[in-house]
């Protein structure tokens, strides 16, 4: 079942919001070398409107920039319709866990405190643009199923028998559904386990179960086929 595609960095664009000229250099320098085409700014006063022309694929940003902050920036973008599903990184060398919260909270995909290494950044922006491509490609095939799954009354989350009206019952659980659809809107693990409050072995284990009772192969097929058949919600 091959019914997504893999990223490639080939025209990918990155827009960088960071009034520090030395961080934003180093970021620059790292993306451009990567092969990312990226667009630079000191200040989130940036025209919205040569936002929408550049069409990032993901957009790096600041907590804290001059005549304006980061998590109003976002909040803007998330306004625009184009720009509504493109992850957004924060960073930030505030480490205090409210900052994260408010950083989520306004639509951030990633929180990465500074300083912090180029090679996991990199990582980072790969993985979070690969995700919004395959959230893309869910929804191409999100519609597919005739009836919504529920949850049993008990929680359980097993198989239960198909009325001829009534829905099919999820074989996931709620937790397993839970980190599905956090995985689907470009969490990673570490912060799917900070949304949730639970371990990241924890996720790893609900996704790994997850992927046994769909009998799919891979992360990205047990996404696809969880959307496909209606039992989570992107």
């Amino acid at each position: 079942m091959n019914c997504f595609s893999l990223s490639t960095v080939e025209n990918r664009r990155v827009l960088v919001i960071e009034d520090d000229e030395d961080c934003r250099d180093l970021m620059e320098m790292a993306l451009v070398g990567a092969g990312y085409k990226v667009l630079c700014s000191s200040t989130g006063l940036l025209e919205i409107e040569t936002v929408l022309e550049f069409r990032p694929d993901l957009i790096v940003l600041d907590v804290k920039l001059p005549n304006t902050s980061g998590y109003e920036v976002c909040r803007l973008v998330k306004t625009k319709d184009i720009l509504r599903r493109v992850p957004v990184i924060f960073v930030s060398s505030l480490t205090d866990i409210r900052r994260k919260i408010a950083a989520f909270d306004v639509g951030a995909t990633d929180y990465v405190v500074k300083p912090f290494d180029i090679d996991e950044f990199l990582a980072r922006t790969r993985a979070h643009i690969f995700s919004s491509d395959l959230q893309a490609d869910c929804k191409s095939v999100a519609g597919l199923t005739d009836q919504p799954w529920v949850m049993p009354s008990d929680g359980t989350g097993e198989y239960g028998e198909q009325g001829d009206n009534g829905p099919q019952v999820s074989p996931l659980t709620q937790r397993e559904r839970e980190c599905l659809t956090w995985l689907s809107r470009g969490m990673l693990y570490d912060r799917i386990a900070e949304m949730m409050k639970i371990s990241t072995r924890t996720v790893e284990f609900h996704l790994a179960n997850a992927r046994k009772k769909l009998n799919a192969k891979t992360r990205e097929q047990t996404l696809v086929m969880a959307i496909k058949e209606g039992m989570i919600d992107i």
